[in-house]
């Protein structure tokens, strides 16, 4: 094939251009969302874990037409009391060391606060949805009474207090 070929099916076919506009800005913005998102998660379940963990069970076994949430086996007195237990546990030590690992990528105090409302917002939640399921075990059934309702609010509001107060606290530093 001559060059005198291609020149006239180039011109005669022309030439076909695919243009693709990309807004970078949105992107990088998409990106930040997802990357905050992911980490306002995994801090939550990192630092309250358990405790969503039997919220959501209760949500699902609300949800669920089936049995009772009262006759679950999470919602026994024992089973909510070690699941907050577990939550209660090193619960101010967790937030210290992510205040001091997020010090060390974030200069700016507010740029830190930005990041840990939604994880201390999330678990504040938790511990209102806990306690409205808590409310409605029954004295005298599932090994509930009124010294395992007394304990376990107090732990409910121990760990709400513990979040707000320490993750304040820490990023005012």
């Amino acid at each position: 094939m001559s060059t005198e070929n291609a020149l006239v099916t180039l011109l005669r076919e022309g030439v076909s251009v695919h243009e693709e506009s990309v807004d970078s800005k949105r992107d990088l913005d998409d990106a930040l969302r997802s990357a905050c998102n992911d980490f306002i998660e995994h801090m939550s379940v990192s630092l309250a874990g358990p405790l969503l963990n039997f919220v959501e069970q209760c949500k699902l076994a609300s949800a669920s037409s089936n049995a009772s949430l009262k006759s679950q086996p999470f919602m026994t007195g024992v089973s909510v009391k070690a699941a907050l237990s577990q939550t209660t546990d090193g619960l101010a030590d967790k937030l210290g060391e992510v205040t001091t690992q997020m010090a060390l990528y974030l200069e700016n105090p507010a740029t830190q606060s930005i990041l840990l409302k939604p994880v201390v917002r999330k678990i504040t939640r938790a511990v209102d949805d806990a306690g409205k399921f808590i409310s409605d075990a029954v004295d005298g059934e599932h090994e509930w009474d009124e010294g395992v309702r007394e304990q376990v609010l107090s732990m409910l509001t121990n760990i709400e207090t513990t979040v707000k107060n320490r993750s304040s606290r820490q990023l005012k530093r």
